[in-house]
């Protein structure tokens, strides 16, 4: 020991015998964990560490993590289980622990910061109204396990609407959490496009290849790409650098093309309504480039072979089965009725696989996202949630019809389309409960919000 430059006596300290437990406790573990579960499990715990350690030192780079990472966690499971009901209450992923993190940091953040803006912010009292009404209803739910991972969801939209606007308190900041946002998209973008030339058909239909990427199926995909296409479209009117418009525009191209590729009914017919709101908003030059920016775009994909197949896809809308509008119609019927029996507050978040396990025989959701809210929280919830997008409506339409920068007008009719795609997309899917993509939503929201009130 000598020899080392070291004697026992330097060992003798309380403190160094406590740092040399705690390494040998952790280099314990982690052997422990390697043999008898997997690397990811190794992974996953220094990822819990380090995410820790950089929201307190870096809570703004954890936000830009969070929404870089956030639509290709999912891909990444630590315990799958192949039954598709007990994944759906017991299933273990990066995303569960990074959305763990981000609730526990979140709340401390909330106690240890002394001016933070909460209240004033747009639709924040009927959101935590809804998260009230959520969480009472927890209490009497018919499947507590899967409420509870529908309440954690909801708390998530929640603490990313309030952390994003207090965090994210400069330009530059928000600029970088845009990069952020579009630099999300290259991963499942990349895995789509694998995806449709490795693959000849899968099981989400028998004879197309709907590609679905990072998500769980082609409609959570669909979602994704529209508030990445009509992120683009904002931010497209909105810079003046040339370098940026065609890196924008570039962007546009997969997105919309791996959009049609979904074969997704309700992600067409959503994005036609966001691109309508705006080119109908628009005025003078911006509706000229909107209208020839969408112009080239119908061309480039007017120019493969996608004609026939959407033409298929549309004409089979009514065939019977359970992913048809006929299908969901059925599915509907069942729901609401289970809502006339308890309308006022439901059965309870998590309930719906209940109705539909008992009635069908199948855990299909009901996906209609306003239905769902009945069952699960009846009439209160439904009408507090509406409530949460009015006042954000309401806000920015405020913010467009009285500021008379151009700049912001582009912003707030950002915000028209993408509150109009939600709108329409969830007829007809249960958004809020996917938040691999629905997080999106709201970094949105916030980065709008931010950049129209002068952060």
């Amino acid at each position: 020991m000598r020899n080392l430059g070291l004697s026992l006596d330097d060992f003798k300290k309380k403190s160094d015998f406590l740092i040399l437990t705690l390494i040998a406790l952790i280099s314990l573990s982690f052997a422990l964990i390697w043999t008898y579960f997997s690397y990811l499990f190794v992974f996953a715990i220094i990822l819990f560490s380090a995410t820790i350690i950089l929201f307190f030192k870096k809570p703004d780079w954890f936000l830009y993590f969070f929404a870089f990472s956030r639509i290709s966690l999912d891909a990444l499971k630590l315990v799958y289980f192949e039954d598709i009901k007990i994944g759906m209450h017991w299933g273990l992923s990066i995303d569960g622990i990074i959305g763990g993190i981000f609730i526990f940091c979140g709340v401390i953040y909330l106690f240890k910061e002394k001016e933070i803006r909460i209240w004033e912010l747009p639709g924040i009292k009927p959101f935590f109204i809804f998260l009230l009404i959520c969480l009472t209803s927890l209490f009497y739910s018919l499947d507590k396990v899967l409420g509870l991972r529908y309440f954690i969801r909801y708390l998530n939209y929640f603490l990313i609407y309030i952390l994003g606007v207090n965090i994210l308190d400069t330009k530059e900041k928000n600029y970088k959490m845009i990069i952020a946002i579009f630099l999300s998209s290259f991963i499942p973008l990349s895995i789509g496009l694998f995806q449709f030339i490795a693959l000849k058909e899968n099981y989400w239909h028998p004879y197309l290849n709907r590609i679905y990427a990072t998500t769980y199926n082609p409609n959570q995909y669909a979602y994704y790409l529209n508030i990445i296409l009509l992120f683009a479209f904002t931010m497209y009117l909105y810079t003046d650098s040339w370098r940026n418009k065609i890196y924008l525009f570039l962007l546009t191209i997969p997105t919309l093309i791996f959009l049609i590729l979904t074969y997704s009914r309700t992600g067409w017919i959503s994005v036609i309504f966001g691109l309508s709101t705006f080119f109908l908003l628009s005025k003078g030059k911006d509706r000229y480039k909107i209208f020839l920016l969408i112009f080239l775009l119908l061309i480039i994909i007017g120019s493969t072979y996608l004609g026939i197949t959407i033409i298929y896809r549309v004409t089979t809308l009514l065939s019977p089965g359970l992913e048809t509008l006929g299908g969901r119609i059925n599915l509907w019927i069942i729901n609401f009725k289970a809502f006339l029996k308890n309308p006022l507050i439901g059965y309870g978040i998590g309930s719906w696989n209940i109705f539909s396990q008992k009635e069908t025989g199948t855990l299909f959701p009901p996906d209609n996202w306003y239905i769902c809210l009945m069952v699960e929280t009846g009439f209160f919830g439904l009408i507090t949630f509406l409530l949460i997008i009015f006042s954000l409506y309401r806000f920015f339409l405020k913010k467009y019809r009285v500021d008379i920068n151009i700049k912001k007008k582009i912003l707030s009719l950002g915000v028209f389309a993408l509150i109009i795609t939600t709108l329409v997309s969830q007829i007809g899917f249960d958004l809020p409960l996917i938040d691999n993509v629905f997080v999106y939503f709201w970094f949105i929201i916030v980065i709008n919000y931010n950049l129209l009130t002068d952060i």
